[in-house]
């Protein structure tokens, strides 16, 4: 019984390993798309300001 849960836990493991780094992937590739779209939004065109 022991060595179930020593298994157990040893793939359970591994399994947040992998998800970790899926979920650091998704996450670097959303924060270069974003900074990606700012600077094009930032080039685009001039914003124009309302002068009161």
């Amino acid at each position: 019984m022991e060595e179930d849960l020593r298994e157990t836990s040893s793939a359970n493991l591994v399994d947040t390993d992998k998800q970790n780094k899926e979920e650091k992937r998704g996450r670097i590739n959303a924060a270069a798309k974003d900074k990606a779209s700012m600077q094009r939004k930032l080039t685009s065109k001039p914003v124009s300001i309302p002068v009161y």
